[in-house]
């Protein structure tokens, strides 16, 4: 889902629990500076408000 909005011009969030995985899916977006990674669990609401905050700064 991540690349389809990458390929138009979007910015995206990517996040999941293991940093080595985020970085290698951002790695495979192709779009440098366009998809940032952000560690931790979405099913932790202590995870889900600031990646929610920072996604719509």
């Amino acid at each position: 889902m991540a690349r389809s909005l990458v390929e138009p011009g979007a910015q995206v969030r990517i996040t999941a629990r293991d940093p080595e995985v985020l970085a290698k899916a951002a790695a495979d977006l192709g779009a440098p500076g366009r998809g940032e990674i952000v560690a931790g669990r979405v099913d932790d609401p202590e995870h889900q408000d600031p990646v929610i905050a920072r996604t719509l700064e």
